[in-house]
């Protein structure tokens, strides 16, 4: 075997050698940093889903919580007891249903119970005397 041979060989089993030292570190420090960014992701994403269902609970929640009323509210309208309407159609309950106003009409266009509730959430006067008549007649004039 002549001295370039040996050189050559020398020369290509050291960069190979340095090579594979090279990959194998390379990998191991890349597999640690892609699963830091793996954990990452899944964290994030089981943080979506985490939402996702306190929002469709949430949902079915005020969902429930609407049709559980309607009930009540058609026996309300068959038979108008201010007690249930001062209940049941109070500021808080405005506040929680997200509604500003709150007008239950009879059948003949009487205005039985009406509340009002500012965005800003102060509580406005919930008498509507002055406007239920008003209201009531151009409710019975369109229908």
């Amino acid at each position: 075997m002549g001295i370039r041979l040996k050189i050559l060989l020398t020369f290509v089993l050291s960069f190979s050698l340095m090579a594979g030292i090279s990959l194998h570190l390379l990998s191991s420090r890349m597999s640690a940093s892609y699963e830091l960014i793996e954990n990452a992701d899944i964290r994030n994403h089981m943080a979506e889903m985490g939402q996702a269902f306190e929002a469709s609970a949430a949902s079915l929640t005020s969902q429930t919580n609407d049709w559980a009323v309607w009930s009540d509210m058609y026996r309300f309208v068959q038979s108008p007891k201010k007690a249930w309407s001062e209940e049941n159609l109070s500021s808080k309950a405005l506040e929680v249903a997200d509604l500003s106003l709150v007008m239950i009409f009879a059948k003949d266009g009487r205005l039985l119970s009406g509340q009002w509730w500012l965005v800003m959430r102060k509580k406005i006067e919930s008498s509507l005397r002055s406007e239920e008549r008003r209201v009531g007649k151009e409710c019975r004039s369109r229908w």
